[in-house]
């Protein structure tokens, strides 16, 4: 069994900051500039990093944009999400040098938009981030996450099948507020196939 580690950065106001349970109240600031924390992991031989925008998450105006495009712009393979809500969002991150996009409750909220971004863009080019949390996913939208018993994309299968199984499922496991080790069962029936979904999954130490 072969994986990558992929470094995650959380921006608020351009800067470096954590979470707790995903609470705007429960916030860690970190003193570090953004965009030379991405530059220790490039070096470290970091191939990819994922970023998310808690501003854009909130507003869904993608606050944190330039702070993404910096980023990218230093040459690592990029991720990026955070309150992606319309095709516009979509086309403004892969502007900025996003390789690839995350999307979160949207995938749930309107599977057959979503959908049809997978058909035009292309899977390698979004990846659905899915949490779990006391026994039940949630879509990864921190301003507010909309919860979805057992099976997140249930009900919604015979839409975006075709395409979500070429996407990629990102997910995390939250045991009392702290992300632990991967939620691996939950994602067991979207990792079925491995040569049509690769899975990504936090651990958080």
């Amino acid at each position: 069994m072969t994986f990558n580690v992929i470094p995650a950065i959380d921006l608020r106001g351009g800067q470096v900051v954590r979470l707790k349970q995903g609470d705007y109240a429960q916030q860690t600031d970190y003193p570090f500039d953004p965009v030379e924390l991405a530059s220790r992991y490039a070096s470290a031989g970091a191939r990819w990093l994922h970023l998310v925008d808690l501003d854009g998450a909130r507003s869904g105006s993608l606050d944190n944009l330039k702070v993404i495009e910096a980023i990218a712009a230093n040459g690592m393979q990029v991720q990026a999400g955070g309150g992606v809500r319309s095709e516009a969002d979509l086309h403004r991150l892969f502007d900025a040098g996003v390789e690839r996009v995350v999307l979160g409750s949207v995938a749930i909220r309107d599977p057959e938009m979503v959908a049809g971004w997978l058909e035009s863009h292309g899977p390698e080019r979004l990846t659905l981030a899915l949490d779990q949390q006391h026994g039940a996913e949630q879509a990864e939208d921190r301003a507010g996450c909309a919860h979805y018993s057992h099976q997140p994309l249930a009900g919604h299968e015979d839409r975006v099948q075709e395409q979500v199984a070429d996407a990629t499922p990102h997910g995390r496991q939250q045991v009392e507020g702290q992300e632990t080790h991967a939620a691996k069962e939950r994602f067991q029936d979207l990792a079925e196939d491995p040569q049509r979904v690769h899975v990504q999954q936090d651990v958080q130490q």
